[in-house]
């Protein structure tokens, strides 16, 4: 049929059926708004999966901090005893226990039969045999040196370097007091400053002391000790009194 020959209004009808059909063939599309809705919702979704992912790394991570923090203090230590003290071992100093002291030493005075005095640690003595001023030997904190010269104002002199700081020479002779009839053995007096002589002073000494002491055999001996020294420190000065309160005869 010509749409000449269509009936009036027929036209518009088929018209609106073919909008209907086209419109029941394509799928209907979302809004725009719908679709942003969508996209949020999910973009929120991602941010709470990646926080509750971030979330359990930091709690991991911590964990492990504190697991090794924790490490020392839970190992296990030394073990303790009494009021909390440590009984593991420790690096000692100083003399070990057991460890013998270090032996007295006595030496002999061939000037005097039998007389002993005892020397102390880290001193040196030098014996005399024979001397007209009745010396019987010397002892000193430092080495005698044979081959050290006599000071110029020194006639017989002792083999021994200048004194330095701290330095003594000790000069023991045999002497006759008058008011040593009657002394008791061993009684001994404290040395006592005096003035220096030249013999001293050769030797470098800006000191020196004298002290005696009463050795009764058959008669009575007497000992003199002279401290010649240069600066003697009070740990020197107790040992020039150790020597002379030590000495004594043989055997006794």
């Amino acid at each position: 049929m010509s749409r000449a020959e269509r009936p009036e209004g027929a036209g518009g009808a088929e018209e609106e059926e073919l909008r209907i059909l086209l419109r029941r063939a394509v799928p209907a599309l979302a809004a725009p708004q719908d679709r942003l809705e969508r996209v949020l919702a999910r973009a929120d979704r991602n941010r709470r999966r990646r926080r509750a992912a971030g979330l359990g790394l930091g709690l991991a991570g911590g964990l492990v901090a504190a697991a090794l923090a924790a490490a020392p203090a839970t190992a296990p230590g030394p073990e303790r005893g009494p009021a909390g003290q440590s009984t593991a071992s420790a690096p000692t100093t100083g003399t070990p226990s057991g460890t013998p002291a270090e032996p007295v030493e006595l030496v002999h005075f061939p000037g005097a039969d039998g007389l002993t005095a005892t020397r102390p640690p880290g001193w040196y003595f030098q014996p005399v045999s024979s001397d007209p001023r009745r010396t019987i030997g010397y002892l000193a904190n430092r080495q005698f040196n044979a081959k050290a010269p006599c000071p110029a104002s020194v006639g017989p002199c002792v083999p021994i370097a200048p004194l330095t700081t701290d330095r003594v020479l000790l000069t023991l002779r045999l002497i006759d007091l008058p008011d040593a009839a009657g002394q008791t053995d061993g009684e001994t007096t404290s040395m006592t400053d005096i003035v220096v002589d030249k013999d001293c002073s050769g030797y470098g000494g800006n000191r020196e002391l004298v002290g005696h002491r009463s050795i009764v055999l058959e008669n009575t001996m007497t000992v003199e000790l002279t401290a010649c020294a240069r600066e003697p420190s009070d740990q020197t000065l107790r040992q020039v009194q150790q020597v002379l309160d030590s000495l004594r005869m043989a055997g006794r």
